[in-house]
């Protein structure tokens, strides 16, 4: 049995996929062509929708200082994840994160993580004490 803290990573982070994917990945028909999370998240009691809602386009600020929009991840399934490095749970799901992003980062599915209400230093700070190497953004 995982501890709670695993236990509720997890779900955190397949619901923050879930909702991602309502967002952001383009619609499929029939189960033939169910994207390839579906049966994972089905068997965590999610519900995967057949016909993903559409978002409006916005631009992000790199902590590199580049800015991108979220159509340059037009055809990925992007799992939006907001943070702050003053959140304890924020701060436990991010490992997750980065051994996900590791894992599927060749497929057509990307993190974006967020970094709500904090200075730039600040943010750049933490990721270069922890190390982490999923696209992330200032708010």
């Amino acid at each position: 049995m995982k501890p709670a803290g695993s236990r509720f990573r997890l779900l955190s982070l397949a619901a923050a996929l879930l909702i991602s994917s309502i967002a952001f990945a383009s619609a499929e028909s029939g189960d033939e062509a169910a994207p390839w999370y579906k049966k994972g998240l089905e068997k965590l009691g999610f519900t995967v929708f057949p016909k993903p809602v559409e978002v409006g386009d916005y631009e992000l600020l790199a902590l590199d200082g580049k800015k991108s929009k979220l159509s340059d991840e037009r055809g990925k399934i992007v799992l939006l994840n907001f943070w702050a490095t003053w959140c304890p749970p924020c701060r436990a799901e991010m490992p997750d994160l980065e051994t996900l992003w590791r894992k599927t980062k060749d497929r057509s599915f990307t993190i974006l993580g967020v970094s709500v209400g904090e200075k730039e230093a600040t943010v750049k700070g933490f990721i270069a004490k922890e190390g982490y190497s999923y696209p992330l953004f200032l708010d």
